[in-house]
Protein backbone atom coordinates (compact mmCIF):
# COMPACT_ATOMS: atom_id res chain seq x y z
CA UNK A 1 0.00 0.00 0.00
CA UNK A 2 1.27 3.56 -1.00
CA UNK A 3 2.07 5.90 1.64
CA UNK A 4 -0.68 8.55 0.32
CA UNK A 5 -3.07 5.55 0.91
CA UNK A 6 -2.68 3.99 4.26
CA UNK A 7 -2.52 7.77 5.65
CA UNK A 8 -5.96 8.72 3.84
CA UNK A 9 -6.95 5.62 5.37
CA UNK A 10 -5.65 6.23 9.24
CA UNK A 11 -7.73 9.94 8.68
CA UNK A 12 -11.18 8.15 7.56
CA UNK A 13 -10.14 5.80 10.56
CA UNK A 14 -10.17 8.55 13.15
CA UNK A 15 -12.61 10.77 11.76
CA UNK A 16 -15.26 7.79 11.89
CA UNK A 17 -14.03 6.98 15.85
CA UNK A 18 -14.37 11.03 16.00
CA UNK A 19 -17.68 11.61 14.64
CA UNK A 20 -18.67 8.38 16.72
CA UNK A 21 -18.16 9.40 19.93
CA UNK A 22 -19.65 12.81 19.19
CA UNK A 23 -23.33 11.29 17.96
CA UNK A 24 -22.57 8.43 20.99
CA UNK A 25 -22.03 11.12 23.37
CA UNK A 26 -24.75 13.22 22.44
CA UNK A 27 -27.33 10.52 22.49
CA UNK A 28 -26.46 9.21 25.92
CA UNK A 29 -25.91 12.72 27.48
CA UNK A 30 -28.39 15.73 27.71
CA UNK A 31 -25.15 18.36 27.85
CA UNK A 32 -22.23 18.28 25.01
CA UNK A 33 -18.69 17.41 27.56
CA UNK A 34 -17.02 20.15 25.43
CA UNK A 35 -19.21 23.10 25.92
CA UNK A 36 -20.44 22.19 29.54
CA UNK A 37 -19.82 24.67 32.52
CA UNK A 38 -20.99 23.79 36.15
CA UNK A 39 -22.31 26.71 37.58
CA UNK A 40 -25.35 27.59 39.98
CA UNK A 41 -27.55 25.97 38.21
CA UNK A 42 -26.08 22.68 36.29
CA UNK A 43 -24.15 22.25 39.60
CA UNK A 44 -23.40 18.06 39.01
CA UNK A 45 -20.25 16.72 35.98
CA UNK A 46 -22.22 16.63 32.91
CA UNK A 47 -21.85 13.00 33.26
CA UNK A 48 -24.67 12.89 35.48
CA UNK A 49 -26.92 14.58 32.80
CA UNK A 50 -27.96 11.71 31.29
CA UNK A 51 -30.95 11.27 28.74
CA UNK A 52 -33.88 11.83 29.05
CA UNK A 53 -33.59 14.38 31.31
CA UNK A 54 -37.22 15.97 31.67
CA UNK A 55 -38.40 19.17 33.48
CA UNK A 56 -41.54 18.97 35.80
CA UNK A 57 -43.18 22.48 35.91
CA UNK A 58 -46.10 23.06 38.61
CA UNK A 59 -48.11 25.66 39.41
CA UNK A 60 -49.89 26.21 42.76
CA UNK A 61 -52.52 28.78 42.95
CA UNK A 62 -53.06 30.69 46.71
CA UNK A 63 -55.74 27.52 47.50
CA UNK A 64 -52.48 25.23 46.67
CA UNK A 65 -54.44 23.90 43.20
CA UNK A 66 -52.25 22.59 41.37
CA UNK A 67 -51.41 22.64 37.62
CA UNK A 68 -48.54 19.78 36.23
CA UNK A 69 -46.94 19.62 33.01
CA UNK A 70 -43.77 17.75 32.16
CA UNK A 71 -41.39 18.89 29.47
CA UNK A 72 -39.36 16.42 27.35
CA UNK A 73 -37.98 18.98 24.51
CA UNK A 74 -34.10 19.41 25.65
CA UNK A 75 -34.84 23.25 23.41
CA UNK A 76 -37.27 24.34 26.11
CA UNK A 77 -35.68 22.46 29.30
CA UNK A 78 -32.11 24.98 27.98
CA UNK A 79 -34.34 27.65 27.50
CA UNK A 80 -35.20 26.85 31.08
CA UNK A 81 -32.22 26.47 32.47
CA UNK A 82 -30.48 30.19 30.90
CA UNK A 83 -33.03 31.97 32.17
CA UNK A 84 -32.32 30.62 35.26
CA UNK A 85 -28.42 31.20 35.16
CA UNK A 86 -29.04 34.58 33.56
CA UNK A 87 -31.08 35.53 36.61
CA UNK A 88 -29.47 38.11 38.98
CA UNK A 89 -28.65 36.82 42.40
CA UNK A 90 -29.83 38.22 45.71
CA UNK A 91 -29.60 37.71 49.12
CA UNK A 92 -31.56 34.99 50.90
CA UNK A 93 -35.27 34.90 50.54
CA UNK A 94 -38.31 34.63 52.73
CA UNK A 95 -41.26 32.76 51.09
CA UNK A 96 -44.49 34.37 51.35
CA UNK A 97 -46.80 32.79 54.08
CA UNK A 98 -49.96 34.74 53.79
CA UNK A 99 -52.65 32.81 52.14
CA UNK A 100 -53.33 35.77 49.69
CA UNK A 101 -51.92 35.60 45.73
CA UNK A 102 -48.26 36.00 47.21
CA UNK A 103 -48.64 32.66 47.56
CA UNK A 104 -49.01 31.46 44.10
CA UNK A 105 -45.66 29.98 43.00
CA UNK A 106 -44.39 26.86 40.43
CA UNK A 107 -42.34 24.37 40.94
CA UNK A 108 -39.66 23.36 38.87
CA UNK A 109 -37.69 19.55 38.68
CA UNK A 110 -35.09 19.10 36.43
CA UNK A 111 -35.16 14.99 36.30
CA UNK A 112 -32.63 12.25 35.45
CA UNK A 113 -33.03 9.45 33.34
CA UNK A 114 -33.78 7.61 36.66
CA UNK A 115 -36.15 10.49 37.74
CA UNK A 116 -33.26 11.74 40.38
CA UNK A 117 -33.75 15.24 41.25
CA UNK A 118 -30.95 16.95 39.47
CA UNK A 119 -32.84 20.77 40.19
CA UNK A 120 -35.41 22.11 42.42
CA UNK A 121 -36.48 25.58 42.04
CA UNK A 122 -39.74 27.09 43.79
CA UNK A 123 -40.55 30.53 41.39
CA UNK A 124 -43.12 32.45 43.33
CA UNK A 125 -45.40 34.34 41.09
CA UNK A 126 -46.07 37.47 43.38
CA UNK A 127 -41.94 39.02 43.24
CA UNK A 128 -40.88 37.00 40.64
CA UNK A 129 -38.15 35.13 43.13
CA UNK A 130 -36.83 31.90 43.01
CA UNK A 131 -35.04 29.81 44.97
CA UNK A 132 -33.16 26.85 44.24
CA UNK A 133 -32.49 23.98 46.17
CA UNK A 134 -29.28 22.02 45.53
CA UNK A 135 -29.58 19.66 48.51
CA UNK A 136 -30.69 19.91 51.90
CA UNK A 137 -28.75 22.08 52.60
CA UNK A 138 -27.20 24.97 50.07
CA UNK A 139 -30.13 27.45 48.62
CA UNK A 140 -29.33 29.94 45.84
CA UNK A 141 -32.01 33.08 45.25
CA UNK A 142 -32.45 35.07 42.32
CA UNK A 143 -35.44 37.18 40.91
CA UNK A 144 -36.36 36.26 37.37
CA UNK A 145 -37.19 38.62 34.18
CA UNK A 146 -40.82 39.43 33.38
CA UNK A 147 -40.32 37.64 30.67
CA UNK A 148 -39.55 34.42 31.99
CA UNK A 149 -42.51 34.78 33.93
CA UNK A 150 -44.68 35.07 31.11
CA UNK A 151 -43.19 31.93 29.32
CA UNK A 152 -44.43 29.90 32.85
CA UNK A 153 -47.68 31.35 32.61
CA UNK A 154 -47.49 29.95 28.50
CA UNK A 155 -47.32 26.73 29.82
Amino acid sequence: MKPYKKAMSVIVVISFIIVSSIVVTSKVYFFNPFTFKKDHITYLSWKNYKNPVSLTVEYYDDQFKGIHKSIQNKGEILHVLKELKTAPRTSHYIAPTSFDKSREFYQLTLLGNKNEVMLFATVYTYDQMVVVNKDSDIEETMKVSKEFMDYLNSL
